[in-house]
């Protein structure tokens, strides 16, 4: 299989919010939780705010399909280390 990992384009931020709900863990057996969960705080701050300075996220596409995705970001647009 091919794939292509590359940077969101804006006009797909829109799908974090199906990326965020198919990356909850499911124990075997268990019911899926109910779409609205991501709109918990916890979830919902990674989704809604996405796209200031600082922020990244990489998609992976195959044959032209965003299939899945990471992304994170730095506060204040900083990369910062700890010794």
């Amino acid at each position: 299989m091919d794939y292509l990992i590359r940077p969101i384009h804006k006009s797909e931020y829109h799908m974090l919010e199906d990326f965020q709900y198919e990356a909850l863990f499911i124990k075997e057996g268990e019911p899926p939780f109910p779409r609205s969960i991501i709109k918990a705080p916890v979830f919902w701050n990674y989704i809604t705010n996405f796209g200031k300075t600082g922020d990244f996220c990489l998609v992976a596409e195959v044959e032209g399909k965003a299939v899945g995705a990471v992304w994170g970001g730095f506060p204040c647009g900083e990369v910062r280390g700890y010794v």
